[in-house]
């Protein structure tokens, strides 16, 4: 079989979106199939896109006349993910404008990450990440995400008529299971982040120590995406100070050896962190996978907490209790309860692994009507 992965493919150093893409590849692999993933836009453009991403940061936070530790340790990260791709992920690089041709391939994915995201949808790329291009029985969905809560009310036909075509519908988050059943009256099955089919041993076949080394101490680890993190940062640290462990900051320049790390120092940092603090939902995931005890935050954006849905599905789903960072002391930081980790995961993989079949079998029906 061979399969056609549809998901962000992003320019733009974001740990979360690489991995998904390798694990997403690693479902189909271990399933004996072909996979390849498709890109909207040439990968040749990629550097080019990074660099103008990374003179933009430059220009804007550090000054054009400083060549700085922070600005290498970009330069690091952006180059550290292009390696990644060119090593551990088969990008085709040979599409226009997201032309495919659906004869090429048996089946087409699509997913994870937030490609029902109405922002994704520039350029005429509704066409490629809704899977206009390809028949009903070839779509099979892996854990998209809209990354909203609610549709805009200008999306909510053109959804409505290209959701329709799929035989089996599933999502990542509870948020987009009630978007769907919203929309045609089919609730769908709600699935894992596909990060989380692959166990710790398969993850550390491409974990490796940042080429500046990891930290020497004992540490702490935070990596924040959100633009206000100041409190956070603060609450890291005294909790650092509790547990006598040095404070690092994965995606703060200021930490310059740190920062450039490329999603497999990621992995690596977070294996070997004694915890982590984070409004990541992939630092969440990865924190579980090696079994690091670990907090959550609200992320702020603009000024605004935007604290998101699909990690508290990821907590209820496997029965992780609360582990907001206001809430916890030093000591109950580090009392992460993991227990019920293996069962509930054990579950949820295989429910992943029957809609797969399902979905490249003679599969109708959604889910429930109403």
């Amino acid at each position: 079989m061979k399969i056609g992965i549809v998901t962000i493919v992003d320019p733009t150093p974001n740990y979360g979106n690489k991995l998904q893409n390798y694990a997403v590849e690693q479902i189909f692999a271990g399933m004996g199939w072909q996979s390849v993933t498709l890109a909207p836009c040439r990968q040749n453009r990629t550097i080019p896109l990074a660099l103008k991403y990374a003179a933009r940061w430059c220009l804007g936070v550090v000054g054009v006349h400083s060549f700085s530790p922070e600005i290498r340790a970009l330069y690091r990260r952006i180059f550290a993910f292009r390696r990644f791709d060119q090593t551990h992920l088969h990008i085709r690089e040979d599409l226009c404008r997201g032309t495919v041709r659906p004869e090429q391939y048996d089946y087409f994915s699509i997913g994870s990450d937030q490609v029902w995201n109405p922002e994704q949808f520039w350029d005429g790329r509704e066409d490629f990440y809704l899977l206009r291009f390809a028949k009903p029985e070839q779509k099979i969905c892996i854990s998209p995400s809209f990354g909203v809560t609610q549709l805009p009310e200008n999306w909510k036909e053109p959804f409505r008529q290209a959701l329709a075509c799929f035989p089996r519908l599933a999502v990542r988050e509870a948020s987009g299971a009630q978007i769907i059943y919203d929309l045609l009256g089919i609730r769908p099955q709600v699935l894992i982040d596909p990060t989380l089919m692959l166990d710790a041993e398969d993850w550390r076949k491409i974990s490796r120590p940042p080429r500046t080394g990891r930290p020497e101490k004992p540490y702490l680890l935070t990596c924040f995406l959100g633009q206000e993190c100041a409190d956070a940062v603060c609450r890291a640290e005294e909790l650092s100070r509790a547990l006598d462990l040095e404070c690092r900051h994965l995606l703060d320049d200021r930490d310059p050896r740190l920062s450039g790390a490329g999603p497999s120092e990621y992995l690596d940092l977070i294996e070997h962190a004694q915890a982590v603090i984070t409004d990541s939902f992939h630092a969440c995931v990865f924190s579980i996978i090696f079994r690091r005890p670990f907090a959550v935050t609200e992320r702020s954006v603009n000024g605004q907490p935007v604290m998101s849905g699909r990690i508290q599905t990821l907590l209820d789903k496997l029965q992780i209790s609360d582990r907001q960072l206001s809430r916890l002391s030093a000591q109950e930081l580090m009392h992460c309860d993991f227990s019920n980790v293996d069962t509930c995961l054990a579950a949820e993989r295989e429910i992943m692994r029957q809609h797969i079949a399902a979905s490249s079998g003679i599969a109708a029906g959604g889910g429930e009507k109403k």
